[in-house]
């Protein structure tokens, strides 16, 4: 039996889609195959489910923007790691930790295959000295690295557009749910009330980072437009960015002050999909929109702005409505038409969500006298079978977008990396190209 394939995951300082990417691929990857370290500036909420799913973790300092003096700082320590770790996969994600991961290895005798994922579309923007280090940066990476992963369709049509020669190296993985991690029964009222929230009225929810291309400014106005006809209606935006103190002026200049509430960055946000009557996300720019997906796993109607990104993400999903960007007052109405044909808040249960206050549902109460063989495994066909029995929105997710797809195309990508080096050795080893005759 071969011995494992030595990775080096690289990032920059993560946060949402990336992070949840970074640690289901870290964690999905079989141990018996791979020897999986993630690296680059981790904060505690990277660490902590790293360490839980056994996956080998280390502190590098990578700047969160451009700058080439900290990227080579972070590159030497990078490079550091790559030779005591004899790492066969160098992968980066994103293009400064790819950037880095690129210097790093020139520091090296003996370099291990770079690979990248793209996490959005390429930024060429900024002064003319940023401008031209990102093509020339955006060039080498398309250059040097053997494989490149687009997590859309999108998102490879921007990076070609910069960077043309890597059509042929470059493919599309999505990223991957569980999507049962997002179905789970919560006392809602008193998660309102936890929350700051009015458990009395409907909620209408957000869940990204807040910077311009998510469009928070955009659902506060879109807020705005719900209270004048309903204003029963709480807003609940969970995410962290510099665009915070903005937008809670923003809220209090749109008179929402006390029915807006600013979460921050959360563990819970399954349970905070599941205490909300709808999502709204009027992003302006995403490189897949994984928030969207997550919602509809939850069993959550979705509002979305029609950009091609999420157009082609969320084909097919079911309860989701697409409105334009600037069309602000008919994104409050589809988020007031989809509240008028809700349930009303006081009934026991809708869905799987516990709406009384702690008597169980008329399920739970129920004892099936099914037996089950507990030791037996569970057959493909069996699996595919189970999948007719989730509910629509988990059903989507699950047949489009599960893990284990993602875990299985990236897999499948350092296998034709390492097959590849083994090649180029032989025929260097038995006087190829770059190589002596024996």
């Amino acid at each position: 039996m071969s011995a494992p394939i030595s990775v080096v995951q690289v990032v920059r300082p993560v946060a949402g889609g990336m992070r949840a990417h970074v640690l289901a691929l870290a964690a999905g990857l079989p141990s018996s195959e791979f020897r999986v370290i993630v690296a680059g500036p981790l904060d505690a909420r990277t660490r902590r489910p790293l360490s839980a799913a056994g996956v080998t973790w280390a502190n590098i300092p990578l700047p969160q923007t451009l700058s080439l003096s900290a990227t080579y700082r972070g590159a030497q320590v990078l490079a550091r790691l790559l030779a005591s770790r004899e790492a066969q996969i160098v992968h980066g994600h994103g293009f400064l930790a790819t950037y880095a991961a690129l210097i790093a290895r020139r520091r090296l005798a003996a370099p291990p295959a770079l690979v990248s994922t793209v996490h959005a579309p390429p930024r060429v923007s900024g002064g003319w000295w940023e401008r031209m280090l990102r093509r020339r940066g955006y060039r080498a990476v398309g250059r040097q690295a053997q494989e490149i992963i687009a997590i859309s369709e999108g998102v490879k049509e921007s990076l070609l557009a910069v960077v043309p020669e890597a059509v042929e190296k470059t493919e599309v993985i999505p990223y991957g749910l569980r999507p049962e991690e997002f179905r789970v029964r919560v006392d809602v009222g008193l998660k309102k009330k936890e929350l700051a929230l009015d458990p009395s009225a409907a909620t209408i929810g957000f869940i990204g980072r807040l910077t311009p291309d998510k469009g928070p400014d955009v659902f506060l106005r879109a807020a705005a437009e719900v209270t004048k006809t309903a204003p029963n209606v709480d807003f609940v935006l969970c995410g962290e960015g510099p665009l915070r103190s903005e937008l809670e002026q923003q809220a209090h200049d749109l008179h929402l002050t006390g029915a807006t509430v600013f979460l921050g960055d959360r563990r819970d946000v399954a349970e905070i999909l599941a205490t909300v009557d709808l999502v709204l996300l009027p992003y302006r720019e995403t490189g897949f929109g994984v928030a969207a997906l997550e919602a509809i796993a939850a069993g959550k109607p979705l509002i979305v702005s029609d950009i091609p990104v999420l157009r082609a993400t969320l084909e097919g999903a079911p309860d989701v409505t697409f409105v334009r960007l600037d069309a602000v007052e008919k994104m409050a109405q589809a988020a007031i038409g989809i509240l008028d044909r809700l349930p009303d808040v006081d009934s026991p249960m809708i869905g799987d969500v516990e709406r009384a206050q702690g008597a169980p549902a008329a399920e739970d109460l129920l004892v099936k006298t099914e037996e089950f063989d507990l030791d037996a495994e569970l057959e493909p066909g069996d699996q595919r079978a189970r999948t007719g029995e989730l509910p629509a929105g988990q059903r989507f997710v699950h047949e489009h977008y599960a893990v284990e797809r993602m875990v299985a195309g990236v897999q499948a990508v350092y296998g034709r990396m390492i097959a590849s080096t083994k090649t180029t050795s032989a025929s260097r080893e038995n006087g190829g190209p770059g190589g002596e005759a024996n």
